[in-house]
């Protein structure tokens, strides 16, 4: 009787408190460990501070190229280490050598007087205190432990245009971070890569230079380049990173199928070229005929009347297959319908400025752009109709940032960035779109010595790479985009 009221009394535990002993055990497992392992709460403490500096310096540098005209990022190919160089021997710090690192230029490290300046000659080589509102920290961030025999350090890395950051994870909680950003290299957090982008900067290295005394450069759709030379038009065929010459049109005079210095081109919609005959103040439209083109018509008398020309300077059509010559002397731009092979005077576009519009462009809107030679403007017409009607004027008479002088030529690339051949500032301004007008972004200058660089003529291939005639000692720059 009594044993059977004894069993009848057990009973095991309820579910809840299984639960609640499992919790215990779990939290204390956590205790322990903790305990236990002390160094990986230490290292997940500074991989949150390496998260976290990455984060602040890579808005600094978002911050810094939206605001800084200059931009300047640093030398492309170097990797820029947050680590002190001892053998450094001024604050210009070292090549890293003396941490083991390859003696080859291509690794840079502070010097211990400057590691943290936040004015270019930190460990990253950007002056921050040229933002308007000052550097956003006092000093740089480097890494907690900043050692190259632990392999724990911070890399800054930039093409010019663009920049990314890297820092080495020591705790397993934070590995992950490293295998999953999307990044090149597994073992490191990466942060900003091509979204660390300057607005400013242009986005174009020098390649390299062929041809002598040739202006005009036009593309077809092929790829082949035509040049104006000595009173004809050269065909270059593209041959691997150059042109090779191909064949030539024309001779001097002012007869028909005659040049009197070649100017500017265009081809029409069926891949007909029209070429300027400055001189002789007319357009030639030539024929397709092989692999060479053929003599067709021409069209516009010397003079400054309806419908007549002055030393034409510059030519494009737009959607519809209008021709719009620029007049500078004249002090306009006209248009010209097509009708029946040739072309026939429409409208002018007289510069209410009187600023000399000697290049001519169309935006991606159709908006039409004259640049204005004589008074180092550029002036925006907008479609009225049939016509196009006056809008809006950037830009000033300098050679500071953001100004003009003797500008030759605009071009635009496919983003709908604006490029001016600022001929006697010897550089290549691009201005940004910016609100219904451009604001100016960055310059560009010849490698060789910006004295020895005019540009005048400014052309785009279907790649994006930019062509520019150096009026200086007549050739013809390839400059090609640097990607990151």
């Amino acid at each position: 009787m009594n044993g059977t009221n004894q069993a009848s009394h057990r009973r095991g535990f309820t579910l809840v408190e299984l639960l609640l002993v499992v919790g215990l055990i779990a939290v204390i497992m956590v205790v322990v460990f903790s305990v236990l392992n002390p160094q990986q709460e230490i290292a997940q403490s500074r991989d949150a501070i390496r998260v976290s500096d990455l984060k602040t310096i890579e808005t600094s540098l978002n911050l810094y190229a939206r605001d800084n005209q200059q931009c300047v990022l640093g030398t492309p190919g170097v990797e820029y280490l947050s680590l002190i160089d001892p053998a450094a021997t001024s604050s210009a710090g070292g090549d890293c050598s003396s941490l083991g690192f390859p003696a080859d230029g291509t690794y840079h490290c502070a010097a211990s007087s400057s590691v943290y300046n936040v004015d270019g000659t930190g460990w990253i080589p950007v002056n921050f205190s040229q933002m308007s509102g000052g550097a956003p920290f006092s000093k740089l961030p480097v890494d907690p432990v900043n050692t190259s025999s632990s392999g724990e350090y911070y890399v800054y890395v930039t093409n010019g245009s663009a920049a990314k950051l890297e820092a080495y994870p020591e705790s397993q909680k934070y590995a992950p971070l490293a295998t999953g950003d999307g990044g090149s290299d597994p073992a490191a957090i990466e942060s900003g890569s091509t979204q660390i982008a300057c607005a400013n900067r242009v986005p174009f290295s020098y390649s390299l230079t062929f041809s002598t005394t040739r202006t005009g450069a036009e593309f077809d759709a092929a790829g082949n380049l035509y040049l104006g030379y000595n009173n004809t038009v050269q065909k270059w065929v593209p041959s691997g990173n150059s042109f090779a010459y191909g064949t030539a049109f024309g001779s001097g005079g002012s007869g028909n199928g005659q040049f009197s210095n070649v100017g500017a081109m265009a081809f029409d919609g069926s891949g007909n070229l029209l070429v300027i005959d400055q001189f002789n103040s007319r357009v030639e439209k030539w024929t397709p005929s092989g692999t060479t083109y053929v003599y067709a018509t021409a069209f516009g008398t010397s003079g400054s009347g309806v419908g007549q020309l002055y030393l034409p300077t510059d030519l494009l059509f737009d959607g519809s297959g209008n021709l719009y010559i620029a007049d500078p002397h004249n002090n306009r731009v006209e248009k010209w319908v097509p009708n029946g092979g040739t072309y026939v005077y429409n409208d002018t576009y007289n510069d209410p400025l009187y600023g000399l519009p000697e290049s001519i462009k169309f935006d991606a809107s159709g908006n039409l752009y004259m640049m204005e030679n004589g008074k180092d403007e550029i002036e925006k017409w907008v479609p009225n109709g049939n016509s196009f009607s006056y809008s809006s004027v950037f830009g000033s008479t300098g050679s500071g940032i953001g100004q003009i002088n003797f500008p030759n030529d605009i071009a635009f690339d496919a983003a709908g960035n604006l490029y001016i051949a600022d001929n006697q500032n010897h550089r290549v301004d691009k201005w940004v779109p910016s609100g219904g007008t451009f604001v100016f972004g960055a310059s560009f200058a010849n490698n060789g010595g910006a004295t020895q660089f005019l540009p005048a003529q400014l052309s785009f291939d279907a790649a994006g790479n930019l062509y520019v005639y150096n009026q200086k000692n007549g050739t013809m720059q390839k400059w090609v985009p640097s990607g990151f």
